[in-house]
C-alpha cells in the first residue's frame, strides 16, 4: 500500500513539474512574440536631416528574418523592403526625396508589434564640421594673428 502511494505521489509531482515547464516555455514564446519590436539607432529619429540627391542608409534591428518595410510620404519615393539577417540586423538605402520637407517616414515589420512613425524630416545639404578649440580665427587682423578679413571694420559695421 505504501509503495502504491509513493508511486502515486511521484507521478503527481512529475505531472506538476511537466505542467510548470510547459507553462514556462509557452509563456516565454508568447512574451517574445509580444515584445518583438523594431529598433532604430539614435541618429534615425524625428527632426533628422537627410542628404538630398543621394541614396540614404536606413538601418536598425528586428527579429531574425523579419521583413521590414520603409515608407516615405513623398511623390517619387517608392516603398522599400528588406529582410533582417539571422542576427536581426537590417539596412536599406532609399532615394532621398527632393530638397524640402517636412516629410514623414513609417517603418514597420511583419512580425513586430510596433510601427515607428518619424516626422519632421528635412532634406537638403548636410555638412558635418569639426575642429579643435585652437582653430578659432578672429574676423579682424590682430597683432599675433596673420589672418583676418580685409577691411574688417567696414564689414563688421555693415553687418549690423
Amino acid at each position: 500500500m505504501r509503495k502504491a502511494k509513493m508511486n502515486n505521489r511521484s507521478a503527481r509531482v512529475r505531472f506538476y513539474i511537466s505542467v510548470v515547464v510547459v507553462s514556462l516555455v509557452l509563456t516565454s514564446a508568447f512574451l517574445n512574440a509580444c515584445l518583438a519590436e523594431i529598433k532604430l539607432p539614435a541618429v534615425i529619429s524625428n527632426n533628422m536631416v537627410l542628404q538630398q540627391g543621394e541614396k540614404v542608409a536606413i538601418w536598425g534591428w528586428a527579429e531574425p528574418d523579419e521583413e521590414i518595410k520603409v515608407n516615405v510620404n513623398c511623390k517619387g519615393v517608392k516603398d522599400s523592403i528588406v529582410t533582417a539577417d539571422k542576427d536581426g540586423k537590417w539596412m536599406l538605402k532609399i532615394d532621398s526625396p527632393e530638397a524640402g520637407g517636412p516629410y514623414k517616414m513609417t517603418i514597420r515589420g511583419d512580425k513586430s508589434k510596433n510601427k515607428i512613425k518619424l516626422k519632421n524630416i528635412l532634406v537638403g545639404e548636410v555638412w558635418l564640421c569639426s575642429g579643435q578649440s585652437n582653430m578659432e580665427f578672429p574676423v579682424g587682423k590682430r597683432e599675433r594673428w596673420k589672418t583676418g578679413v580685409i577691411n574688417f571694420e567696414k564689414e563688421i559695421a555693415a553687418s549690423e
